[in-house]
């Protein structure tokens, strides 16, 4: 009877330690800027900075990536962006919106949200989920009392 108990327990750590692993092997957002859910962004230079828990900068996956990342704002209107890698930095990444595009129109006291896909890849070949996190721009006709 104690030879099956100690096999179940067996099993059962390393069941556990698979899961705990396989995790740990995907690719995920350590930290951004700003925070999820921050008030009042500046309207110039909009954007957010993404800390990668992995590199992401290999040239061979920046198209597939650039078109996995996306600006909304609270009516669900893409905002044109640019999409940028920093190559001494190689586990950040910066989603700026576009000033240069006529179309852009960054408003005061607006909810923008970044949308990363699932399927956006890290040099190393590991892929993670999907991943939001938004920020409300200020009013800025109060920003200048």
């Amino acid at each position: 009877m104690k030879r099956v108990g100690a096999i179940i327990c067996l099993t059962i750590i390393m069941v556990f330690t698979a899961v705990g692993t396989a995790n740990a092997d995907a690719l995920s957002v350590k930290d951004i800027a700003p925070k999820d859910k921050e008030t009042g962004m500046a309207l110039e230079n909009m954007g957010f900075k993404v800390y990668f828990n992995k590199d992401v900068e290999k040239k061979s996956n920046r198209t597939a990536n650039k078109k996995l990342c996306k600006i909304t704002d609270e009516k669900g209107r893409e905002v044109p962006s640019i999409v940028v890698f920093d190559p001494k930095n190689k586990n950040v990444m910066m989603v700026l919106a576009d000033t240069q595009n006529k179309k852009t129109k960054i408003k005061g006291e607006t909810k923008y949200t970044l949308k990363i896909e699932k399927g956006f890849r890290a040099d190393d070949g590991s892929t993670m989920e999907e991943f939001t996190s938004s920020f409300q721009t200020l009013n800025p006709s109060t920003s200048m009392k």
